[in-house]
């Protein structure tokens, strides 16, 4: 009863009653984490995941596979703790759930531990490697980048009009290859470039 209560009450981010036990993860805990800057690993079924895609669109989502039904059987029955006939019910369950792979964003395929384990953790890392997420984390710093400055360069090699320092790296990006690249920073660095 109390469990629906928060149900009624819009406690959960997503619930699910699974074999006849309710399960759910609390909105509040996973707000306060999120404000935090912390990722956030749900593990859930899919119909758990379909309630979290709705109230979080920008969520990654990753569903992970067994490298077989065989196997999967025996990690069922290696747990000790079930019936035959519910390790049976299990695995029939779990082949309609993982139909519903292709509504997820990665698949990692859990064959070896800790080959699954390095895969999960590159997602987790590319995600947080996005646009958005690197914007958000990063704002202060972009701006600062991206803010033309008053100052100006003069490479006395070139013997070209000077350049404002954002235009000429605009300009200095289309064409330089990074060795070349790498030659202009040093000059400017040593002072071979000149100020005006």
């Amino acid at each position: 009863d109390v469990f629906l209560d928060q149900v009624n009450q819009g406690g959960f981010i997503e619930y699910a009653e699974v074999f006849g036990n309710y399960y759910g993860t609390s909105q509040e805990t996973v707000q306060k984490q999120l404000s935090k800057g912390h990722d956030v690993l749900l593990e859930i079924d899919w119909q758990g995941a379909e309630q979290v895609r709705k109230l979080f669109p920008e969520s990654k989502q990753i569903f992970i596979l067994p490298p077989s039904q065989f196997d999967l059987r025996q990690r069922l029955s290696n747990r000790g703790t079930d019936s035959v006939e519910v390790i049976e019910h299990r695995l029939g369950c779990a082949v309609e759930d993982m139909q519903q792979y292709s509504n997820f964003d990665y698949v990692i395929i859990n064959d070896d531990f800790n080959k699954a384990l390095h895969d999960l953790e590159a997602v987790i890392i590319a995600n947080r490697l996005t646009l958005s997420q690197q914007a958000n984390r990063h704002q202060e710093l972009i701006m600062k980048l991206i803010t033309p400055t008053t100052k100006w360069l003069k490479l006395e090699s070139k013997g070209k009009e000077p350049y404002t320092v954002q235009p000429y790296f605009k300009k200095l990006m289309s064409y330089c290859y990074p060795s070349e690249m790498d030659k202009l920073f040093y000059k400017l660095k040593t002072g071979i470039g000149s100020k005006i």
